[in-house]
């Protein structure tokens, strides 16, 4: 039936999904071809995203991401110490595909030690490969030779260079890296390949341009099937748990829904075979606690009463925190700022080679990047805090980056008053496998309220996470300032060098070069570190990183005694009929992009489900 934002007059249902993003999407498009007489709701607290102009439309995505979009939900992390007392803010998607929808559509795997680091039977990355395969269709063409054994070529998202015009900046980027030792590869996303950059791959179709996110991929193909309900603009409250057994949900129009109201009264629709979580790794938890499962003493404070104890809801938060630093260029490199800027000319010609599947739309402005570890000497370097890290973490498994870093042809975040005649551009990178824990928990069992949950990030709590950024920067400065149109570097998007350190910024580069930096004392290229310089560094890393919108391990597929909140299978300890499929079950984090593990996570979870339900997924 049609997706709608009113309540639909049926009322019981063989599966109720609770969220609609991107494993929820997978999930609900496997069972429902496979079983179309199956009755499916689906709960989204967001709106209908069928051909959104912002969200099929690449190049519009940074328009997503303005607190008036309606496309986000904005978590405020409590004020830390550790970030220099910040409020650190995670946005989640909060429209039907979820993060799919609003992504940066960077198709990023992680390394098959994440997945076998997980250590659940059925979970290995020789299990996870062939369901990582199964959703995409791989076409990047500067992939000459793609591994049919890693790759898939007959899912329903495409994989692609995007069809945006503007390559210079990404060619010149590879360029000198390569000539710093880096090689440049077709593929780093083989689940194995480290040290190496190559040309970005993109969800995005090289045919028609648009974003290739999961609902349109996997659930509006379906929404004609009359079993099928999707309920957008409506949010679930709790399960519903009778003698330990989900038997339905309590819902509420979300704040969107132009029927919403302060105190709603809440509506409820029943399950006869099983209620899926999928919320995401920050609505999932929260769910569970205001439905009585969670930590005994964390639900006695907010009036919940528990049903079932685990206390590892909500308890190990994780993200990838995101630094930018930002770079001035020859006015000659084409970068995308005008067009990010909505030059009037530029956007017509957008919209003119768009209808063509061609053209600045179909960028998501990210072309070149790599993923990156220290050698032995440097790890020796960053200090013994990290250096227990890497022995636990890292030290064995060469396939698993330290960092993932990218080049990017314009600003993720705005910088005021940069001076004009410059191209600009950034140097991302994030932190693949943080040792910095946070934590989501209700603060009321009430849905308005809860709203506001009491949420800690967490990022930089532990010290080991601060040396690989300090090492991640040090390297991408040395990459920036070789390329031939470096001009300069922002200062605001820069640490504060003390006022006499040969390692402080040029913010314009002078005429006389390399010369003339030299006789004012600064170094252009391999640059000298002092412990003054790291600790701006540090102080920069603290006061300006901020979130990949990659929150996950919230509730955390792991033995009960070890804090888990699912099992191998995904059902939620102590209930009965009731499944968590999201990257909020990850047990520990992968180093990538989240979008291909949540799909993965929609697919493993399809086939258990269609166990259960004794049906075969096509």
């Amino acid at each position: 039936m049609p997706i709608t934002s009113k309540i639909p007059t049926k009322t019981e249902y063989d599966i109720i999904v609770c969220g609609g993003g991107a494993a929820a999407c997978v999930l609900v498009g496997r069972i429902i071809a496979a079983a179309p007489n199956l009755s499916i709701l689906v709960i989204e607290s967001g709106v209908n995203n069928y051909n959104y102009p912002s969200i099929i439309t690449p190049g519009k995505l940074l328009s997503n991401y303005a607190p008036d979009s309606g496309l986000l939900d904005y978590y405020v992390g409590e004020k830390s110490e550790h970030v220099l007392g910040r409020e650190v803010v995670v946005p989640t998607g909060r429209v039907l595909g979820g993060g799919s929808s609003v992504n940066v559509m960077m198709y990023t795997r992680g390394s098959e030690s994440d997945y076998d680091d997980w250590g659940m039977k059925g979970w290995a990355a020789k299990d996870l490969i062939p369901l990582l395969r199964k959703s995409e269709n791989y076409q990047h063409i500067y992939d000459t030779k793609p591994d049919r054994k890693v790759h898939g070529f007959y899912g329903p998202l495409e994989v692609s260079q995007g069809g945006g015009t503007n390559i210079a900046s990404a060619e010149e980027y590879l360029e000198t890296v390569e000539k710093l030792g880096f090689p440049i590869t077709g593929d780093v996303q083989d689940l194995k390949t480290v040290n190496a950059f190559q040309r970005w791959p993109k969800w995005i179709s090289p045919k028609t341009g648009r974003r290739q996110d999961a609902a349109h991929g996997f659930l509006h193909p379906y929404v004609s099937n009359v079993n099928l309900t999707v309920l957008c603009e409506h949010s679930v409250v709790r399960v519903l748990i009778d003698d330990d057994t989900a038997t339905g949900v309590e819902v509420v129009p979300s704040s969107s829904n132009p029927s919403a109201t302060p105190n709603p009264t809440p509506i409820v629709f029943t399950a006869r075979r099983k209620i899926v979580l999928s919320a995401g790794g920050l609505g999932s938890p929260q769910i569970l606690e205001r439905s009585g499962l969670g930590d005994p003493a964390i639900l006695e404070k907010v009036g919940v009463e528990c049903l079932v104890p685990l206390p590892g809801v909500g308890a190990a938060y994780q993200d990838h925190p995101l630094l930018q630093i930002v770079n001035r260029f020859d006015e000659s490199l084409a970068v995308f700022g005008p067009y990010c800027s909505g030059d009037p000319i530029i956007t017509a010609k957008a919209d003119e080679d768009f209808l063509q599947g061609k053209g600045d739309h179909t960028a998501n402005f990210v072309d070149a990047g790599g993923k990156v570890r220290p050698t032995a000497e440097e790890v020796a370097s960053m200090g013994p805090e990290f250096a227990e890290v890497w022995e636990r973490v890292y030290k064995d498994k060469a396939d698993k980056p330290l960092l993932v870093s990218f080049f990017l042809s314009t600003l993720f975040s705005p910088i005021p008053n940069l001076t004009p005649g410059y191209s600009y551009a950034s140097s991302l990178m994030f932190l693949c496998h943080p040792a910095s824990r946070g934590s989501i928990h209700i603060t009321s069992p009430t849905l308005p309220a809860a709203t506001t949950p009491h949420f800690t990030p967490g990022f930089f709590s532990h010290p080991a996470d601060i040396p690989p950024y300090i090492w991640g920067y040090k390297a991408a400065r040395e990459i920036t300032r070789r390329m031939p149109s470096f001009r300069g570097e922002v200062l605001l998007a820069h640490p504060a060098f003390p006022a006499d350190s040969p390692a402080r910024c040029i913010e314009v580069l002078p005429a006389g070069g390399v010369e003339e930096l030299a006789r004012q004392g600064i170094a252009m290229y391999d640059i000298p570190y002092t412990k003054a310089d790291d600790e701006a560094i540090e102080k920069f890393v603290r006061g300006a990183a901020g979130t990949t919108f990659h929150s996950m391990a919230t509730c955390p597929m792991k033995k009960r005694r070890e804090g888990g909140v699912v099992n191998k299978r995904l059902n939620v300890y102590g209930v009965d009929n009731l499944m968590v499929a999201d990257m909020s079950i990850c047990p520990s984090n992968v180093a990538s992009n989240t979008y291909s593990t949540a799909l993965m996570i929609g697919e493993k979870a399809a086939v258990l489900l269609a166990q259960e339900l004794h049906i075969e997924i096509l």
